[in-house]
């Protein structure tokens, strides 16, 4: 799971990523695109298996078009405002999600109505590291925008969902 930024504005490059969470081996995590001096394949942090050098390691998934109050590090993003939180999940260190569908924390997809939101945005934390990345949506439906699983109990287990 990557969000890249690849043309206009000043920066071309990854916004965060987080990668191997479907196979049960260490994942790749990252904000920005990786520096050279970390091991891996690419600046998208692929191959690094960096996940336990976090201590916190923390995604949160929000849909737009909702009036909520938010509190913690969300009061501190402006473009936060008026986000309602889907998904909220502590990342595990080998997290396996072709053997079983991620533990979220917080679960509200089946609450959001189907095409009752514009916007998506991520929340990555890692340690006292964070990125806020806010688009427009690319599905209408809100259990399409947590983490890609490749379990039964996500989608039918055998399709991806890969948005472009």
């Amino acid at each position: 799971m990557q969000v890249h930024i690849n043309g206009g504005g000043n920066y071309v490059g990854t916004v965060f990523a987080f990668n191997r969470f479907n196979d049960g081996y260490v994942s790749d995590l990252g904000i920005g695109s990786k520096p050279g001096s970390v091991s891996g394949l690419g600046p998208d942090w692929s191959y690094t298996q960096n996940a336990n050098s976090y201590s916190v390691r923390n995604m949160k998934v929000y849909v737009s078009d909702a009036s909520s109050g938010q509190g913690g590090l969300e009061s501190t993003i402006s473009d936060a405002d008026g986000y309602q939180l889907v998904y909220q999940l502590d990342i595990p260190t080998t997290p396996a999600y072709g053997d079983a569908p991620p533990q979220y924390t917080v679960d509200k997809s089946q609450s959001i109505p189907n095409f009752s939101f514009t916007r998506v945005a991520y929340l990555l934390e890692l340690d006292d590291k964070y990125v806020w990345a806010s688009m427009g949506t690319f599905t209408e439906d809100a259990s399409q925008i947590g983490v890609p699983c490749m379990h039964p109990l996500c989608g039918d287990g055998h399709l991806c969902f890969v948005f472009y």
